[in-house]
């Protein structure tokens, strides 16, 4: 099926490019807002539930003293105004062990248990002790009560965040209005300015008209829009001033020429010398206004790219802007050959030469085409991963330069270096896992590793050894003393508080290795000597 937009005039090319890029744009921003707003809005409820079980646990240090049950039921009963806590149990610590039922519980709806996946084993709440651990949008987190050292029991909160559902869709609900509005005021802006913009090229379209219908040379077209236009118009003003001065030298001529004796045959010759001399100063001049006339049409051209994908991604823009220049060259000498197949002057070398130019030009389109693809497939599977807990087959080499693809923005504009060496094995695993895990290797290293060096080298080692897949990661930065080694994993450990720092990002490694990809993670460092990770973890999850 062969595309209409080729058919439609200037005008609407020029609203519908500007829409296109409109939609995508704000697409883009909307998505990118929609997904950072849910993760923040999801990270806020993860943390109002720490500190309510904080509080709670707080609460329960002197019931728990007395193994008081009725008091604990009490206690837990304030959850009541709270609707974000589902479920609430307190287990009490014996000389033999945590008790196997709960000593007192809290339900928001009747029979909870029987439809949520809530822990069957009383030891089983313990795996939620480090932190609130996220499944299917249910949170589950349990807070050790303490007093003076001594473990008195756990308290086990349970939440649904409903609440993220609903943010989601008045997130996409507030982006689709945000969306149309803008749509209309860019369709109304693009009306606006296209009668303007396409004003001057018309009344050029219409003067070249009368002069190929009237053959009325002494026709000049306007030369009021004072930018390109006019000076294409001035051009070719000339060029229909040299026609009419050579059509009026013609005219004389042919008038000497009937009055002239046939046998003056050296002044016939004389004045055939004088007209091939003038034909060629027309030539001349046609050549110069057809120069012109393609170098303004080119920075038009390229005027009009630049303001198309000023809001694109630079590796994504590049091929696309190469392929675009190009099939604008191929729209302008086809244009140019159309003209002079309906004027009757086509010849062969101009078809040749046409032909060179447009192979030439459906070869680059072709490739940065192609180029792109590979670009939005690598950007678009990985986006794929992180939206979904994706568990599929990978090659261990294509996916790591996927992921560093995906993360060029963020080092490309330094002078760092990235080694990779992985093999081309084929394994099932958690992929988005996997990613989040060398984003944020990569991540703390250009923050923290190469802090005030300006060329840092990175090592990234990819191998399957039988059933194991085995992850070395290092950078030769600063390094991490011994001392700070062991907290490294920590939840809210960080060296860079007081500049944002969250201290949850190698805490979320250790949590995604152990949990999301049943391994195990060791790691070796010293003071300016780099930092190294070991990560192992099953082939096939």
């Amino acid at each position: 099926m062969k595309p209409r937009l080729p058919k439609l005039n200037f005008a609407n090319k020029l609203s519908i490019l500007i829409l296109l890029t409109t939609l995508s744009s704000l697409s883009l921003v909307a998505g990118v807002l929609t997904y950072i707003g849910i993760k923040n809005y999801q990270q806020d409820l993860q943390l109002a539930l720490i500190e309510k079980a904080e509080i709670m646990a707080y609460n329960l240090v002197p019931i728990l003293s007395f193994n008081d049950a009725e008091g604990a039921n009490i206690a837990l009963k304030a959850f009541r105004a709270d609707s974000s806590v589902n479920y609430a149990s307190v287990y009490s610590n014996t000389l033999f062990g945590l008790s196997e039922t709960p000593l007192a519980e809290y339900q928001a709806k009747p029979n909870l248990g029987s439809h949520q996946s809530l822990p069957t084993d009383a030891n089983d709440i313990l795996l939620y002790e480090q932190a609130p651990n996220i499944k299917n949008n249910n949170v589950y987190y349990t807070k050790s009560i303490e007093f003076d050292g001594e473990v008195l029991g756990y308290l086990f909160v349970f939440s649904h965040l409903s609440q993220v559902d609903d943010f989601f869709q008045r997130s996409i609900l507030t982006s689709i209005i945000v969306l149309l509005i803008s749509l209309i005021i860019a369709m109304l802006v693009a009306h606006k300015f296209q009668k303007a913009l396409v004003k001057p090229m018309e009344g050029l379209i219409n003067t070249t008209q009368k002069v190929r219908l009237n053959r009325d040379f002494g026709i000049r077209a306007s030369e009021d829009s004072q930018d390109e236009f006019a000076d294409l118009a001035k051009n070719f003003n000339h060029m229909l001033s040299e026609i009419q001065q050579q059509i009026n030298r013609q005219h004389q001529v042919e008038l000497e020429i009937r009055q002239l004796n046939f046998n003056l045959e050296d002044k016939v010759n004389k004045r055939t010398a004088a007209l091939k001399e003038s034909n060629s100063r027309l030539q001349e001049a046609l050549t110069e206004l057809q120069a012109s006339q393609g170098q303004l049409v080119e920075q038009e051209t390229m005027a009009s790219l630049g303001k198309l994908v000023a809001g694109v991604a630079h590796e994504i823009n590049t091929p696309v802007g190469i392929g675009v220049t190009a099939i604008s060259h191929l729209n302008e000498i086809t244009l140019h050959l159309f003209r002079s197949f309906e004027n009757k002057s086509l010849t062969a070398f101009e078809l040749s030469q046409y032909l060179d130019k447009a192979i030439e030009a459906i070869d680059v389109t072709e490739k940065s085409l192609n180029k792109a693809a590979e670009l939005v497939k690598s950007f678009k599977q990985i986006a794929v991963d992180q939206s979904t807990d994706n568990i599929r087959k990978i090659i261990l080499s294509q996916h790591v330069h996927d992921i560093l693809a995906a993360l060029r923005p963020k080092y490309k504009h330094t002078q760092h270096q990235i080694i990779v060496n992985a093999d081309n094995s084929e394994v099932t695993v958690n992929a988005g896992a996997l990613y989040q895990i060398i984003t944020n290797l990569l991540i703390n290293s250009l923050l923290h590793g190469f802090e005030g060096l300006e060329q840092g080298k990175i090592t990234i080692s990819l191998s399957l050894n039988e059933d194991t897949v085995e992850l070395n990661y290092s950078d030769n930065g600063n390094g991490i003393s011994e001392d700070n080694l062991g907290k490294l994993f920590e939840p809210f450990y960080t060296t860079k508080r007081n500049e944002g720092g969250t201290g949850l990002g190698a805490h979320i490694i250790y949590n995604l290795v152990t949990q999301a990809l049943h391994g195990e993670i060791k790691v070796s460092s010293q003071v300016n000597q780099g930092l190294s990770y070991c990560i192992r973890f099953p082939a096939n999850n």
